[in-house]
């Protein structure tokens, strides 16, 4: 859909969200505890120790830590010095090095070197001699480089997290509007074995041949050699009301060189509102991003089940969920021409944005216990139909690249109450979606976690909002450099396993129908879990445990709650348990996890009911000698003397 020149001949009801996507340049964000993360875990992941087993961890979309020489990860500062010698700026603490010209006209240096990539790319814009200033607000810095491609026409060099963003800023409308405006950038790449540039469905382009092109308008293309990439981010162009779309972007060769050719079309000039802004971005990530589906005189299924999707823009500046629905024609079987025999038919659209996150930092073993997404929202939309915004699972083909055919890889619901349109209304900022026991479970400890941003009331509840008066409802996620990039925060509770340190049972010997009592002991490391004990028949406590008691003498008729770590529990011996009997200690939480090890505790011994039992108590002290006789009291016949040392 063209944002700036949109005709239509209905009413729509039209729900627009951007979530603002800025990327942090700060190492500890407001809403991070008062002290420093414990640890970094991982490039896109920070980790607080909240005590009692329990870590909270801060998960972004892109790298917000880098690996320095030891191979430790270290916070990214994107703070620019400048290199005297060499006339340039440069930073070292982030996944890249790059290297920005005194001046416009001169080399340009992206060095990936996330991963030991090793990736060169050198870029010369085509500009004129102009001589770059140093700007710092806030946390961003940049160069920007005045009336660089003629007066009133600036280029501004950005560091971020994620890499390195070249905008393009018309202050101005143009004076002669009449003809497309180009803007080129020489290109040089270096490690040239198998190095190979493609659009992420595999197309590639042949920069060996003269006058070769390459148009890869809407987006991303990889460059590199063996695994090893850097990305062209799907370039943008949007004006100063937020009107955004991908701008015409291509690779050409000519003379022996690769050039990069933004091209701003003549109907943008003559409609934007100035300044406008075009982007083109060096990064070492990729793969979130927007899908819509739209129709005109269609049905609502249509719209919303669709499995192909109509347009997907992968990286955008800014993320948008929308719902669109107006009145369309009608759906009529002939000889009928109109109401109650036809069906109305609408026109409209529905726009999802897609994310994933990293989360293969948090421990394997650890229970997700609270988890939530925080991203910048932003809508000129008061609110009045439509509950708000929530988050469900989404399952997108490919984790770098987005495409048409994700817009139904949507799932469950995992927010169970909206982020309410009015709310965002209200003020631009950071909203947080509380996610539910299934959202805490799509949580993927191993891997990526995927998900997408939709409209409740009506995307997610799969339920058409009709056809109200004329309304424009518009808000946007954007990718900018600044404190509000999204991020999950997820608390989670690594278990340590109790350690059984003794048992005992009493009395040592009884007769069949009597009972023994055991007192089992150990220890637990975490604060207020709930334990029990199982006292099992087998070295092994395979059927005596959380799980199952088929072998188990006894075991806690409830929990202890920690620091308690002591209980008792009883047996009735029975007539197929008579002779001596070993019995083991195995102690389970409440998460539930088992002792590594289990407590011998010797044995006791069953009689049969008939039996006599009698205690024998020596001195304590050196060798006892003992003389026992035993006199039957009437009958015949012979019985077992049983002797069992304590």
């Amino acid at each position: 859909m063209d944002l700036f020149f949109t005709k239509k001949k209905y009413f729509f009801f039209t729900l627009i969200l951007v979530i603002v996507f800025c990327f942090n340049l700060t190492v500890v964000k407001a809403s991070d505890p008062d002290s420093a993360p414990s640890s970094l875990p991982s490039y896109n992941t920070k980790a607080f120790d909240l005590g009692n087993g329990q870590t909270r961890y801060e998960i972004h979309s892109a790298d917000i830590n880098y690996k320095d020489a030891q191979g430790n990860f270290q916070p990214i500062d994107t703070a620019l010095s400048f290199d005297a010698t060499n006339r340039v700026w440069k930073l070292n603490k982030a996944s890249y090095i790059p290297s920005i010209p005194e001046y416009a006209d001169g080399v340009m240096d992206f060095r990936n070197v996330y991963e030991d990539a090793n990736l060169d790319i050198k870029t010369i814009p085509q500009t004129s001699h102009v001589k770059g200033t140093y700007v710092k607000e806030g946390n961003v810095n940049y160069i920007i480089y005045k009336d660089a491609f003629g007066e009133g026409i600036d280029l501004k060099i950005t560091p971020n997290w994620y890499g390195l963003a070249k905008v393009i800023i018309l202050n101005n409308k143009p004076g002669d509007t009449s003809k497309d405006l180009t803007f080129d950038f020489q290109i040089q790449i270096f490690n040239t074995s198998n190095f190979e540039i493609k659009k992420q469905d595999g197309t590639k382009f042949d920069y060996t041949q003269e006058n070769s092109n390459f148009n890869f308008t809407g987006k991303t293309i990889t460059l590199g050699a063996n695994g090893k990439y850097t990305y062209f981010k799907n370039a943008y162009i949007w004006d100063s009301n937020g009107k955004q779309m991908p701008v015409d972007i291509q690779l050409y060769t000519k003379d022996g060189n690769i050039y990069l050719r933004k091209t701003i079309k003549t109907d943008i000039l003559n409609n934007a509102a100035y300044p406008l802004y075009t982007d083109t971005d060096y990064t070492t990530v990729t793969g979130n991003g927007g899908i819509s589906h739209t129709g005109i005189d269609t049905t609502w299924s249509d719209i919303h089940d669709n499995t192909a999707g109509a347009t997907d823009t992968d990286n955008p500046a800014t993320y948008s969920i929308e719902v669109s629905y107006g009145e369309g024609g009608w759906d009529c079987t002939p000889p009928y021409t109109e109401p109650p025999d036809c069906a109305r038919l609408y026109d409209g659209g529905i726009t999802r944005a897609f994310f994933e996150f990293d989360t293969s930092a948090i421990d394997d073993s650890a229970t997700i216990t609270a988890a939530s997404l925080t991203a910048y929202l932003q809508t000129t939309y008061n609110g009045v139909l439509g509950d708000g915004l929530g988050v469900t699972a989404a399952s997108q083909t490919d984790s770098t690249n987005l495409v048409a055919g994700d817009f139904d890889n949507v799932g469950s619901s995992w927010t169970d109450s909206a982020i309410a349109y009015s709310t965002i209304y209200a003020g631009a900022g950071n909203q947080t979606f509380t996610f539910n026991a299934t959202g805490r479970s799509g949580i993927n400890k191993t891997g990526g976690t995927k998900l997408a941003v939709r409209d409740s009331s009506f995307d997610i509840a799969n339920s058409p909002p009709g056809v109200p008066p004329s309304a424009n409802i518009y808000a946007t996620i954007s990718m900018s450099a600044s404190d509000n990039d999204p991020y999950l925060s997820v608390t989670a509770v690594t278990n340590t396993v109790p350690v059984a340190t003794s048992v005992s049972v009493s009395p040592g010997s009884v007769k069949v129908g009597s009972s023994f009592t055991f007192t089992g002991n150990w220890t637990e490391a975490d604060a207020g879990d709930q334990d029990k004990m199982y006292v099992c028949k087998d070295l092994a406590c395979t059927n005596c445990n959380n799980a199952s008691q088929t072998s188990c003498w006894c075991y806690s008729s409830s929990y202890q709650t920690q620091p308690d770590t002591t209980d008792t529990c009883t047996y009735t011996a029975q007539t197929a348990d008579i002779g001596n009997r070993n019995f083991w200690l195995n102690v389970c939480d409440d998460e539930p996890s088992c002792s590594a090890a289990f407590v011998f505790g010797r044995s006791f011994t069953v009689g049969p009911a008939s039996s006599k039992i009698f205690t024998v108590k020596g001195t304590g002290v050196g060798i006892t000698y003992y003389n026992l006789r035993v006199k039957r009291a009437s009958g015949s016949g012979t019985s077992p003397l049983r002797i069992k040392c304590l």
